[in-house]
């Protein structure tokens, strides 16, 4: 079992043709898909700052409150940038209520890596 399905991810990524557009993610997992993707710099929109790892500031880290309020709020973060848009969370957002509420907020859910011991993703697209 892999501790990360990070390059998982990326490859992933890579292979849909999205390496080159807009990306976002949240918490410290991210850092990871970011990392493989070699982007100088990625959205973390828990965050609501773009950069190439993870700051930690000690602002306040939802990574896994998938509450409808704080998904839409990580959701509308991603607003300012242009499409297409790919939005990488950690596992916990593969329930309805999150998909869901990222379907409201014009994503797609197009991808979920579970099965390593701590970094699983869902991935999200909005085009």
């Amino acid at each position: 079992m892999p501790y990360s399905n990070g390059r998982r991810v990326a490859d992933f990524v890579r292979a849909q043709g999205w390496a080159g557009d807009n990306i976002a993610g949240i918490g410290p997992w991210f850092t990871t898909v970011c990392g493989y993707l070699q982007k100088p710099a990625c959205f973390y929109a828990d965050r609501n700052r773009t950069s190439s790892y993870l700051v930690q500031d000690g602002a306040a880290q939802r990574v896994n409150d998938t509450s409808p309020p704080d998904v839409a709020a990580l959701a509308r973060a991603t607003d300012r940038f242009e499409k297409p848009m790919t939005f990488i969370a950690t596992a916990w957002f593969d329930n309805p209520d999150a998909i869901a509420t990222m379907q409201r907020h014009g994503y797609r859910r197009v991808a979920s890596f579970t099965g390593a011991t701590i970094e699983n993703y869902t991935v999200f697209r909005r085009d």
